[in-house]
C-alpha cells in the first residue's frame, strides 16, 4: 500500500499530472529551488502500519531534495528526535526550515487531562443542549434565550499546525514570550533555522509557526499572533498583530 501526498507536477494548462514521489510516506510542503532548472525541496515522514493496514506511527519529518534531471533524492536534514518543516532555499544555497522536537503518535497519557475531560463532559453536554434550544428560539421568535452577554464556550479554539493540534487559549498562557500583546502560539523550541552549504546551522527566530523566504533573502514569519519581517541585514520588525494567523507569504509582482 502506498501513500503519496506530495502534489504531482503538471503543465501550466493543468494537464498531464505526474507523481514525483512514491512510497508509504507523508511528502508535503514542496518548494522549487531557485537557480536550478528542475529541482525541489519537500518534507517527508515514513509511516508504519499494523497488519490491518492502519497507520500506527510516523517517523520524524526530514528534508529531501529531488533533482528531476538526475532522478536522485538527497536528504538535507534528518534527526531521530527532530521534525524539519517547510523547507526553502535561497539563491546562494542556504537552506531555511522550521525545526521542532519530534512528537510520536503514541504519547503517554496524562491522567490529569483525562480527569478534566471526564469532569467537563456533563457541562459540554448541557451547553450543546442550550445551543440547540437557543437555535430554535432564534428561529421562531427572533430572540435568543440569553440576552445578557453570550454563554461562554467551554471548548477553546483549536488550530492545526503541521499535524499538531494546538489549544489556542492554553498555548497563549504557556508559550507567552517576546511581545506581550502578541504571544506565540507555539513553543520557543519551534525555531526558524538557516543551514549553510557546510551544514552549519544558525537560529533566526524562535516560536515560529510558519515563514516565507523572498528572492532577495528577506523573510516573513509568524508566531500565530503577529507577522514579522527580517530584512537583508537581519533586523526584525513586527508588521501586524491579529488572531490565529496560520500562514504568511510574499506576493510576487506581475510583470507585463
Amino acid at each position: 500500500m502506498e501513500l503519496q501526498i506530495l502534489p504531482p507536477t503538471m503543465t501550466t494548462e493543468g494537464s498531464t499530472p505526474r507523481d514525483v514521489t512514491e512510497g508509504d510516506s507523508i511528502d508535503i510542503a514542496p518548494h522549487w529551488i531557485p537557480e536550478m532548472k528542475k529541482a525541489l525541496l519537500f518534507q517527508s515522514a515514513g509511516l508504519s502500519r499494523n497488519s490491518q493496514g492502519y497507520v500506527m506511527e510516523k517517523t520524524p519529518f526530514r528534508i529531501e531534495k529531488l533533482d528531476f534531471e538526475t532522478q536522485e533524492i538527497e536528504t538535507l536534514a534528518d534527526d531521530s528526535q527532530t521534525d524539519f518543516l517547510s523547507p526553502q532555499m535561497s539563491s546562494d544555497g542556504n537552506l531555511y526550515y522550521i525545526r521542532r522536537p519530534y512528537s510520536p503518535f503514541g504519547k503517554t497519557f496524562d491522567i490529569l487531562d483525562i480527569l478534566k475531560e471526564i469532569i467537563f463532559m456533563p457541562f459540554r453536554l448541557l451547553y450543546a443542549i442550550f445551543q440547540m434550544l437557543n437555535f430554535f428560539t432564534m428561529r421562531f421568535t427572533g430572540k435568543p434565550l440569553q440576552t445578557n452577554g453570550n454563554p461562554q464556550n467551554l471548548d477553546s479554539e483549536q488550530m492545526n499546525a503541521w499535524g499538531e493540534q494546538i489549544d489556542v487559549a492554553k498555548a497563549t498562557k504557556q508559550n507567552r514570550f517576546g511581545d506581550a500583546d502578541a504571544p506565540s502560539l507555539v513553543p520557543q523550541t519551534w525555531e526558524l533555522v538557516q543551514q549553510n552549504i557546510n551544514n552549519e546551522t544558525t537560529i533566526i527566530a524562535k516560536g515560529v509557526l510558519a515563514f516565507d523566504l523572498n528572492h532577495d533573502g528577506t523573510i516573513l514569519y509568524i508566531n500565530g499572533s503577529a507577522i514579522y519581517h527580517i530584512d537583508s541585514n537581519g533586523i526584525s520588525k513586527r508588521l501586524l498583530v491579529d488572531k490565529l494567523i496560520e500562514q504568511v507569504a510574499f506576493l510576487k509582482k506581475k510583470t507585463n
